[in-house]
């Protein structure tokens, strides 16, 4: 949770963990119910929320987080050019932001590379992130037919630079609040493959705007990126849908607005 007091809580997100101890959850639910408002960032956590601790569906408001609009000034962007990771000019470039965690999901996309390189042998990999497996990520590279074509940077000062600067970014996590990353990397009119989870589902909209595949599935999130890869169109068609998306539903000056609309309400 990022607030909490008697009268509004605001949460990121509503799904408890399956090893999360039992008197946790016990908290949680005595947690929710104490406010008199609750926010949250998707239309499917105020359904799990209502549904799950029979809460009444006007206690719980949906406020999607929203992106500086300086993201969507393309022009102003500057990519990170390739040799700031020593990669040639040719090639693909497919990219995950986010901490290196097993919920985040970047052993599904390193296992998925793969695959990849049997019709895109020049595509490189970039995994920009710390956390505590990232160690393990490094040794999974290793094991890989090419594992100088992974690359490993640290978070990005400048995450709009970074993303301008790929092909095709993936999210491929198992479970994640409302991630602001993808938000950014659409806005950016970057083609988007994410896992089909709650709260990226409230962003994107399958084969409109992104691709969506099942959790865990390594094989399916490379077929994603091949099938991205292949067809051009499609890359064109989702990235200008993707940038659609974010400027009309997504937009920080929205959700700060929402927010403070909250508040004023006590």
């Amino acid at each position: 949770s990022d607030v909490c007091s008697s009268d509004l809580l605001s949460l990121d997100m509503v799904a408890i963990p399956a090893d999360t101890p039992t008197y946790m959850h016990l908290v949680y639910k005595m947690l929710v119910q104490i406010p008199a408002q609750i926010v949250v960032y998707s239309t499917q956590a105020k359904q799990h929320l209502v549904h799950t601790y029979a809460l009444r569906e006007t206690l719980v408001t949906v406020a999607p987080i929203g992106v500086d609009d300086r993201t969507y000034l393309q022009h102003v962007v500057t990519p990170t050019p390739r040799s700031a990771y020593k990669i040639p000019e040719i090639g693909y470039i497919v990219a995950v932001c986010a901490p290196c965690d097993q919920r985040f999901g970047q052993d599904l996309l390193i296992r998925a590379m793969s695959s990849i390189w049997q019709y895109h042998p020049e595509t490189r990999l970039i995994i920009a992130g710390e956390g505590p497996q990232l160690a393990q990520l490094q040794k999974l590279a290793q094991y890989t037919s090419q594992p100088r074509y992974i690359h490993f940077v640290a978070p990005p000062d400048d995450i709009a630079a970074f993303f301008a600067g790929v092909d095709i970014v993936v999210y491929p996590a198992r479970q994640s609040a409302m991630p602001s990353s993808l938000l950014i990397a659409m806005a950016l009119e970057r083609p988007v493959v994410a896992t089909l989870i709650p709260n990226v589902q409230e962003i994107i909209e399958a084969n409109g705007n992104g691709l969506l595949t099942p959790t865990n599935d390594a094989d399916a999130l490379a077929s994603a990126v091949i099938r991205l890869l292949n067809d051009h169109a499609l890359r064109i068609s989702i990235a200008f849908n993707a940038r659609n998306r974010v400027s009309q539903r997504f937009r920080k000056d929205a959700w700060l607005t929402s927010i403070r609309n909250c508040y004023r309400m006590y």
